[in-house]
Protein backbone atom coordinates (compact mmCIF):
# COMPACT_ATOMS: atom_id res chain seq x y z
CA UNK A 1 0.00 0.00 0.00
CA UNK A 2 1.38 3.22 -1.00
CA UNK A 3 1.00 6.38 0.86
CA UNK A 4 0.09 9.66 -1.07
CA UNK A 5 2.68 12.64 -0.26
CA UNK A 6 -0.55 14.57 1.02
CA UNK A 7 -0.91 11.91 3.36
CA UNK A 8 2.22 11.38 4.50
CA UNK A 9 2.36 15.48 5.13
CA UNK A 10 -0.64 15.31 6.94
CA UNK A 11 0.06 12.60 8.89
CA UNK A 12 3.63 13.88 10.00
CA UNK A 13 2.04 17.56 10.95
CA UNK A 14 -0.53 15.64 12.87
CA UNK A 15 2.50 13.52 14.97
CA UNK A 16 4.41 16.82 15.52
CA UNK A 17 1.12 18.25 16.85
CA UNK A 18 0.81 15.34 19.32
CA UNK A 19 5.18 15.47 20.39
CA UNK A 20 3.73 19.78 20.87
CA UNK A 21 1.43 18.75 23.00
CA UNK A 22 3.07 16.55 25.39
CA UNK A 23 6.01 18.94 25.30
CA UNK A 24 4.14 21.73 26.17
CA UNK A 25 2.06 19.89 28.67
CA UNK A 26 5.78 18.72 30.68
CA UNK A 27 6.74 22.57 30.19
CA UNK A 28 3.67 23.86 31.87
CA UNK A 29 4.09 21.15 34.81
CA UNK A 30 7.66 21.79 35.32
CA UNK A 31 7.00 26.09 35.74
CA UNK A 32 4.12 25.21 38.12
CA UNK A 33 5.88 22.99 39.98
CA UNK A 34 9.08 25.15 40.16
CA UNK A 35 6.51 28.47 40.94
CA UNK A 36 5.27 26.07 43.71
CA UNK A 37 9.16 25.13 45.18
CA UNK A 38 8.86 21.32 45.13
CA UNK A 39 11.35 19.75 45.41
CA UNK A 40 11.48 17.94 41.93
CA UNK A 41 9.54 19.72 39.34
CA UNK A 42 11.37 17.81 36.81
CA UNK A 43 9.69 14.53 38.06
CA UNK A 44 6.55 16.01 38.21
CA UNK A 45 6.94 17.13 34.34
CA UNK A 46 8.37 13.54 32.95
CA UNK A 47 5.52 11.91 34.96
CA UNK A 48 2.52 13.67 34.26
CA UNK A 49 3.32 13.45 30.90
CA UNK A 50 3.57 9.74 30.62
CA UNK A 51 1.45 8.82 33.54
CA UNK A 52 -2.48 10.32 33.37
CA UNK A 53 -3.20 8.99 37.48
CA UNK A 54 0.05 11.07 38.56
CA UNK A 55 -0.82 14.51 36.71
CA UNK A 56 -4.48 14.40 38.69
CA UNK A 57 -2.46 13.39 42.15
CA UNK A 58 -0.10 16.48 41.42
CA UNK A 59 -3.70 18.78 39.87
CA UNK A 60 -5.53 17.44 42.79
CA UNK A 61 -3.26 17.29 46.07
CA UNK A 62 0.36 18.68 45.34
CA UNK A 63 -0.63 21.95 43.67
CA UNK A 64 -3.74 22.67 46.07
CA UNK A 65 -0.73 22.09 49.47
CA UNK A 66 1.42 24.56 48.25
CA UNK A 67 1.57 28.38 46.57
CA UNK A 68 3.35 30.45 43.82
CA UNK A 69 6.27 32.01 44.61
CA UNK A 70 6.34 34.00 41.06
CA UNK A 71 2.81 34.85 38.85
CA UNK A 72 2.45 32.90 36.03
CA UNK A 73 4.62 33.72 32.98
CA UNK A 74 3.82 34.72 29.42
CA UNK A 75 5.66 31.46 28.04
CA UNK A 76 3.87 29.06 30.54
CA UNK A 77 0.81 30.43 29.80
CA UNK A 78 1.54 29.72 26.15
CA UNK A 79 2.36 26.11 27.29
CA UNK A 80 -0.66 25.85 28.67
CA UNK A 81 -3.10 26.93 25.83
CA UNK A 82 -1.30 24.87 23.10
CA UNK A 83 -1.13 21.55 25.65
CA UNK A 84 -4.98 21.76 26.13
CA UNK A 85 -5.90 22.75 22.25
CA UNK A 86 -2.99 20.14 20.96
CA UNK A 87 -4.78 17.40 23.27
CA UNK A 88 -8.55 18.42 22.72
CA UNK A 89 -8.05 18.19 18.71
CA UNK A 90 -5.64 14.84 19.05
CA UNK A 91 -8.97 13.82 21.07
CA UNK A 92 -11.83 14.94 18.18
CA UNK A 93 -8.89 13.29 15.71
CA UNK A 94 -9.03 10.57 17.01
CA UNK A 95 -12.65 9.93 17.84
CA UNK A 96 -14.60 11.58 15.46
CA UNK A 97 -12.80 11.02 12.27
CA UNK A 98 -13.17 7.53 10.11
CA UNK A 99 -10.29 4.94 10.21
CA UNK A 100 -8.78 6.48 7.44
CA UNK A 101 -5.21 7.68 8.74
CA UNK A 102 -5.48 11.05 6.39
CA UNK A 103 -9.02 11.57 7.27
CA UNK A 104 -7.61 11.93 11.53
CA UNK A 105 -4.87 13.76 10.40
CA UNK A 106 -6.54 16.56 8.98
CA UNK A 107 -9.40 16.81 10.74
CA UNK A 108 -6.80 16.95 13.94
CA UNK A 109 -4.97 19.71 12.33
CA UNK A 110 -8.79 21.16 11.55
CA UNK A 111 -10.02 20.51 15.05
CA UNK A 112 -6.56 22.29 16.80
CA UNK A 113 -6.95 25.17 14.06
CA UNK A 114 -10.31 26.02 16.00
CA UNK A 115 -9.73 25.13 19.53
CA UNK A 116 -6.02 27.05 19.72
CA UNK A 117 -8.08 30.20 19.20
CA UNK A 118 -11.29 29.16 21.60
CA UNK A 119 -9.24 27.87 24.33
CA UNK A 120 -6.89 31.04 24.52
CA UNK A 121 -10.17 33.45 24.52
CA UNK A 122 -11.74 31.19 27.01
CA UNK A 123 -8.65 30.59 28.70
CA UNK A 124 -6.17 34.00 29.01
CA UNK A 125 -8.64 37.02 27.46
CA UNK A 126 -12.02 36.12 29.55
CA UNK A 127 -13.63 39.18 31.02
CA UNK A 128 -14.22 39.59 34.33
CA UNK A 129 -12.91 37.35 37.15
CA UNK A 130 -9.31 35.24 37.38
CA UNK A 131 -8.11 33.99 34.00
CA UNK A 132 -8.10 30.12 33.97
CA UNK A 133 -4.47 29.67 33.16
CA UNK A 134 -3.40 31.81 36.40
CA UNK A 135 -5.30 29.41 38.72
Amino acid sequence: MQVSPAGSVAYLTALALFVVAWVAVGYAFYADASARGTRWPLFWSVVSVLFLPAAAYYLVSVRRRRTRSSPVTRTERTARVVGVASIGATVVGSVLAPPDPLSAAVLTLGAFAVLLPTVYFLAVRRWGGPRLVDL
